[in-house]
């Protein structure tokens, strides 16, 4: 559960409340880390970032995980383009 915060947490410092989500990790040739493909609120994945700031709210009841969670939740309100939603 600590690894887990500190991923959350890192890729949500990463994003820098840009509004984008993250899709897949890729490697660039030559490159020393992963880095995150992102993509906008209208893709099929892009709840599943919030969904899990939503899950590490519940699972710690800390209010700072439960702002991230509506920060990145508020782009996805008027998405309906997709059967997921």
């Amino acid at each position: 559960p600590v690894f887990s915060a500190q991923q959350l947490k890192g890729t949500f410092d990463e994003l820098k409340g840009k509004p984008v989500f993250p899709h897949y990790t890729q490697k660039a040739p030559g490159a020393q880390r992963y880095t995150w493909s992102l993509v906008v609120p209208d893709q099929w994945t892009s709840g599943f970032f919030p969904g899990l700031l939503w899950q590490m709210y519940n699972w710690t009841g800390d209010a700072a995980w439960r702002k991230r969670a509506e920060q990145y939740t508020t782009p996805l309100r008027h998405q309906s383009k997709h059967h997921d939603l």
